[in-house]
């Protein structure tokens, strides 16, 4: 069968070229003509494609045996855009073009891009090339090396990936590919420039010590800082408190005063101050608002104070007074002396609600209100009233019994009629609680108590203090002990209990081992009761004397002695030193820092009863007095006992008390400040210096009012002794009346130098001297301005044509104090209304244009033409008459012929006015013409106005009298020659 194929081709090429022939034309030029390798037709004669037949060269191009010819050579170049190399196919650059195979060529070959023969710039398969080699360089922010996404550097600049980059790079910083400049937090860490930060250096307010942020307290730069951030707290540093204030180290002081609500202050200070100091009566002050002597919280740093009354007060002046500090009986709080505005608005709610059962049903439930509140509030729960257990006065917790709540569901709790000191009262407030269940039963362990005969049983949770009973001790051979009854201790909330063992047991044993027996029944404060157990405790004996374990010297608020008290290791017995005992009497000696014996300066000082379990002697004189300076004191031996069985007597001990050094020695007080009509008075109570020196009472900077330095223009003298400042304040320097405005005096010496005032803080009257100044003008209407003035005004009457100057262009507007009145604006106390009351006022006349009409009994035969025209008033009466056959107009009044032939005639002018007859006109018609002239109108018009057309500016004036003034006590008069230009 493929023999016969061939046949046929051999047969249809015979075919063809035989038809060429014939028609004395192969192919037409440039065709591209296939011929077998057999082919008898052609053929290679000296490297040439020929045609057998003739010898002639085969033009065109043809493919013969395998091979591309044109016009019989083989092709070297290009047909249709492949490219021949001797005919054939071919691999390699023709004309700057790559080919591979024939075909410009797209891909990488000997490491050269070709993008359609040409070497190209651009992305292949990962690898950028520009024109045709693997690039290393930057191109479009992107660096490559050796046709990739790079990482390193190229020229100074950090690249990651190919994009310039922040990172670490031979340990160095780089910020979007450049090395870093200045500071930079990079993954947590501090740089300066490239490399990390050695030492201290605040950036952006944070301190970093070397790379990393600072930790603990440090200095810098003569600040404070606590870990990162400036100091601004109390901290407690090798457990001693200090306190800062941005970055600066503060003395104790108050940092607070607040109303919580309104029977309710907190006090809160920087640091922890004396217990017994702070809960004094009237230690805190507000006026206005009777306070009860305070409690302070457990941490030392909050007085927490009532009202017996609702707290409303407007800048009420706040005085906390020196309270001495728990650390150093010798430091106290800086006075305070602040305003406080407050005003409760706000209504009770309840915090919680609390139940709680041993069992499935609670009995009771206590309700936490926000704030205290008066007796008579009701509450339901479920739905139903329930009790509420009776207060006198307010509580904020309401105690409800006579319940029966099922444990573990939802409860609804309703509080009704809630109303607060302040009176704010709420109808319903409603809460939405869970009876929780508590079945445990109470455990108890036992230790040794205070002293060797005391046991301390101490129970897992609050007792019933009432159900804790039956206690008892039995010995080593279970033999009954005396004790006596079971106490609970104070301050445990219930959980701890004392017994004290009544029997003599030390006789013969320093140690002995009892069995406490805790009976059943015993009940916790929900009714779990305990079960029957039975307790070892280990008693030894105490053959350990009291020891002074040091001591503290209470002061006043002036830094006057009030008492001195000795601090013992231990409890002592009741009654350990007898009351009354002098400190001359508890010491064998007592020497001044001079070494002289004293016998003068302590003897009001005497013991105040010692109870059992006390832990100090206090010697309290009846009046604080003044002391100053270190004395030894020898205690005697046997001064106090302690509560073990064979009684321990303390030995004798000695103390050098620092009572300080006296502030006279160093400093003095101001006497007083009084203030009078703005010159405040403060007398010193000796002479100060005065002058342009350090120190100096007449140096502005040493006093400020009102929290601010006193104003430029302030004077200060002092009097020929030196000894009273008078300070009187400038005008325009108290925008308001303020008589509790705080004063402070400070850094001001003595005349010799030796002593500086102590920092003296108080209030003082002062009056609102600045005068209420005119800001802008506004035009309502052609008679009345407004004027806006700085601040609210009062008037002391309506007449103030002397109190304004008007001047409208160049003229001024004359006016009689009465002929301009003035009134506050209704709803803004700082906007004035002034009128112009000058002569009287006329109504418009408006204007009547000409006019004419036509009437009676034949009116309709007349018509009328131009009435807008008459010239005049007047009415003229018209009648037709036949006078001898012919029809004549005549004035009905005179009988004069008006038209004399109404045939010929029909019109007549009566004062402008054309009137004109009809032809149905006859003998005896009638009808009356009046006409009106034009009037001129009036429009109305004020005897004085201003005038709108001109620019209007207004002056302020001061009277013979006042007319303006503020609302101040002073009544300051508006300030005069102030000009302002009414806008309209």
């Amino acid at each position: 069968m493929v023999n016969n194929k061939l046949k046929l081709v051999k047969s249809a090429t015979a075919f063809v070229i035989g038809a060429a022939v014939l028609t004395g034309s192969f192919a037409a030029a440039g065709s591209d003509t296939a011929f077998a390798k057999s082919s008898t037709s052609v053929k290679v004669s000296n490297g040439k494609l020929v045609y057998k037949s003739t010898g002639k060269v085969v033009k065109g191009y043809k493919t013969y045996n395998k091979a591309l010819y044109k016009d019989g050579k083989k092709l070297t170049g290009l047909y249709k855009k492949t490219y021949y190399k001797a005919g054939k196919k071919a691999t390699g650059t023709y004309k700057s073009v790559y080919y591979k195979a024939g075909k410009a060529f797209t891909g990488v070959t000997n490491k050269t891009y070709y993008k359609a023969g040409k070497k190209a710039t651009g992305t292949y398969k990962n690898v950028y090339y520009k024109s045709g080699k693997a690039y290393t360089g930057v191109v479009n922010k992107t660096y490559y090396k050796a046709g990739k996404k790079a990482t390193g550097l190229y020229k100074g600049v950090y690249y990651k990936t190919g994009k310039a980059a922040t990172g670490i790079y031979k340990d160095q910083l780089y910020v979007s590919g450049n090395l870093n400049k200045g500071l930079t937090v990079y993954k947590d860490q501090l740089y300066k420039d490239a490399v990390l930060n050695k030492g201290l250096v605040v950036f952006k307010d944070q301190l970093y010590k070397d790379a990393a942020l600072n930790k603990g307290l440090i200095e810098f730069e003569g600040k404070f800082y606590f870990d990162a951030a400036l100091a601004n707290d109390t901290y407690t540093v090798e457990g001693v408190e200090r306190a800062f204030e941005k970055g600066i180290e503060v003395g104790a002081k108050v940092k607070a005063v607040e109303a919580i609500n309104g029977t309710t202050v907190k006090v809160t200070f920087n640091k922890a101050v004396d217990k017994t100091d702070a809960e004094k009566l009237n230690v805190v002050t507000i006026e206005g608002a009777p306070l009860s002597a305070g409690k302070l919280s457990e941490d030392g740093k909050t007085l927490t104070l009532t009202s017996t009354t609702a707290i409303k007060v407007t800048d009420a002046t706040v005085v906390v007074n020196a309270i001495q500090t728990k650390a150093d009986a010798k430091v106290s709080t800086e006075k305070f002396v602040s305003k406080i505005t407050f005003e409760d608005k706000v209504a009770p709610s309840i915090l919680s609600v609390e139940a709680q059962t041993n069992g499935t049903v609670a009995k009771t439930a206590t309700i936490q209100l926000s704030e205290p509140v008066k007796a008579g509030v009701l509450v339901k729960v479920d739905g139903d009233y329930v009790a509420v257990t009776s207060f006198t006065g307010t509580s904020d917790k309401l105690e409800l019994t006579g319940l029966n709540l099922e444990a573990g569901k939802a409860h609804t709790l309703e509080v009704i009629n809630a109303e607060d000191t302040a009176g704010n009262k709420v109808v319903s407030i409603s809460a939405n609680f869970t009876v929780s269940v508590d079945a445990a039963i109470p455990s108890a362990t036992v230790s040794a108590g205070a002293n060797d005969k005391e046991i301390l049983v101490t129970f897992s949770k609050a007792m019933n203090v009432a159900k804790v009973a039956g206690i008892t001790v039995k010995d080593e051979a279970l033999a009954d002990v005396k004790v006596s009854n079971v106490a609970v201790v104070e301050g445990s909330k219930d959980t701890q209990f004392k017994i004290t063992v009544t029997d003599e047991i030390f006789k013969n044993k320093d140690s002995r081992t009892f069995s406490v027996v805790l009976p059943k029944d015993m009940e916790d404060k929900l009714g779990n009761k305990t079960t029957d157990s039975v307790l070892k405790v280990t008693l030894t004996k105490d053959a350990v004397k009291p020891v002074a374990t040091g001591y503290n010297v209470v002061k006043d608020k002036d830094g006057k002695v009030e008492s001195i008290e000795i601090n013992f290791s231990e409890g002592l017995k009741a009654g350990a030193l007898a009351t009354d005992t002098t400190v001359y009497t508890a010491a064998s000696s007592i020497v001044n820092a001079n070494g002289v014996l004293d016998t003068d300066t302590f003897k009001n000082f005497k013991s105040q009863e010692v109870k059992a379990g006390d832990k100090k002697v206090v010697f309290k004189a009846a009046t604080a007095e003044t002391i100053s300076g270190q004395y030894a004191i020898s205690f005697k031996s046997d001064l106090v006992t302690d509560q073990a069985e064979a009684s321990n007597k303390s030995a004798a001990f000695n103390y050098t008390i620092d009572f300080g050094q006296g502030q006279q020695a160093t400093e003095f007080v101001v006497t007083d400040a009084i203030s009078s009509s703005n010159v405040i008075t403060v007398t010193f109570p000796e002479a100060v210096k005065g002058g342009a020196v350090a120190g100096s009472a007449t140096d502005l900077a040493n006093y400020t009012l009102g929290g601010k330095p006193l104003q430029a223009g302030t004077t200060i003298t002092l009097d020929k002794d030196q000894k009273v400042a008078t300070i009187t304040l400038p005008a325009e320097s108290i925008a308001k009346d303020d008589k509790a405005s705080v004063f402070t005096a400070a850094n001001i010496k003595n005349i010799a130098g030796t002593k500086t005032v102590k920092s003296y803080t108080n209030t003082v009257d002062v009056k609102d001297n600045v005068a209420p100044v005119v800001q802008s003008a506004k035009i309502l209407d052609n008679k009345t301005i407004e004027l806006t003035y700085s601040e609210a005004l009062a008037l002391t009457g309506a007449d103030a044509g002397e109190s304004f100057k008007i001047v409208q262009g160049t003229d001024t507007l004359v006016l009689t104090a009465t002929e301009l009145k003035a009134s506050v604006a209704s709803g803004f106390e700082n906007k004035l209304v002034l009128k112009i009351a000058k002569g009287t006022d006329t109504a418009e006349v408006p204007a009547k244009p000409a006019d004419a009409e036509v009437s009676g009994t034949d009116a309709k035969i007349a018509t009328l033409t131009n009435k807008d025209k008459a010239t005049a008033d007047e009415t003229v009466n018209y009648k037709v008459v036949n006078n001898a056959g012919k029809l004549e107009l005549q004035n009905a009044d005179t009988s004069a012929v008006v038209i004399a032939d109404l045939a010929t005639k029909q019109t007549v002018d009566l004062n402008g006015v054309t009137v004109t007859i009809d032809g149905a006109a006859a003998d005896g018609n009638t009808f009356t013409v009046k006409t009106v002239k034009a009037v001129a109108g009036t429009p109305a018009a004020s005897a004085t106005t201003l005038d709108l057309t001109k620019e209007i500016s207004i002056e302020t004036l001061n009277p013979t009298s006042k007319v303006v003034t503020d609302k101040s006590g002073a009544k300051n008069e508006h300030k005069k020659a102030v000009k302002v230009t009414v806008s309209k």
